[in-house]
C-alpha cells in the first residue's frame, strides 16, 4: 500500500503508477498504446507527430496531444483529469 512507481517509456512518455495499478503497454513504430485495467495513473507525454499516444480505460479512450493527465479506472468506466494542455476524449459507447 502507498507505493508509487514511475515508468519511463521511449519517446518521452512517462507513467506514474499509483498503488494497485495495472497497465499494459504496446509500442510500435507509429504509436504507443496503454491499457489501464486497474487503478490510477498519471501520464506525461511530449507531443510527437510521428507517434500517437493513446490510453484506454474501460470505454474511455484518451488520445494525447501533449500534456499531463491523470486517469482512474472505476468499476463502471474511468475518470480523467487534465493537468496541463489538452487531450482528445472518445467513448466506445453506442
Amino acid at each position: 500500500m502507498g507505493e508509487h512507481r514511475r515508468i519511463d517509456l521511449a519517446y518521452s512518455f512517462h507513467i506514474d503508477l499509483h498503488t494497485g495499478t495495472r497497465v499494459s503497454v504496446r509500442i510500435s513504430l507509429l504509436q504507443c498504446s496503454v491499457e489501464l485495467t486497474q487503478g490510477e495513473a498519471l501520464f506525461e507525454v511530449s507531443h510527437n507527430l510521428l507517434r500517437l499516444f493513446t490510453v484506454h480505460g474501460g470505454d474511455l479512450r484518451i488520445r494525447d496531444i501533449s500534456t499531463r493527465f491523470n486517469i482512474r479506472k472505476q468499476p463502471k468506466g474511468a475518470v480523467t483529469s487534465v493537468l496541463e494542455d489538452e487531450v482528445e476524449l472518445n467513448t466506445d459507447r453506442a
